[in-house]
């Protein structure tokens, strides 16, 4: 059986997608898991996350240009002109680690590379849990391809950090 063709004719859709779109979605849970292993021990929640960058290696630099990059899509995605928008509230990031870890991030106020990484990746963990979890699929999909595109990049460049 097909797969592509099964979710074209099954999954609410799917068919309106581009092939861009399907590879960024298909990729993300392969990378997620990979990232998990590696970093969290297969066990991602929000304090293994956080524990797994704060225990990287000082001579580790969690900074990159793909990192950067993402956050300020992400920024702009769930934070403009200083409030929430629709999509802050859909990724139902919790109170305390918007709190402490991404609204700095959001708010440009001054923070370490590591704390960078966490809102980032707790932003990435939080979309995993809504594609996981079904929320991505009760509308198909649709406007997704950079939400993932930059968690897949980001994913790809956070693994080898923990060898």
């Amino acid at each position: 059986m097909n797969v592509g063709g099964w979710l074209s004719k099954n999954a609410f859709g799917w068919s309106n997608l581009s092939v861009a779109e399907k590879t960024a979605i298909r990729d993300f849970p392969v990378l997620w898991a990979l990232f998990e292993l590696s970093a969290t021990g297969k066990a991602a929640n929000v304090n293994s996350i956080i524990a797994a960058v704060n225990g990287l290696a000082p001579v580790v630099n969690p900074n990159s240009v793909v990192f950067t990059e993402a956050l300020s899509y992400y920024e702009d995605r769930f934070y403009q002109g200083g409030y929430q928008t629709k999509h802050f509230h859909d990724l139902r990031l919790t109170n305390q680690a918007w709190q402490q870890y991404v609204r700095p991030v959001f708010e440009g106020a001054f923070v370490d590379n590591r704390r960078r990484l966490i809102a980032l990746l707790l932003i990435i963990h939080r979309l995993r849990n809504n594609y996981l979890h079904g929320e991505k699929a009760v509308y198909g999909f649709a406007g997704q391809l950079d939400n993932f595109r930059h968690a897949n990049r980001s994913l790809m460049t956070a693994i080898p950090l923990w060898p």
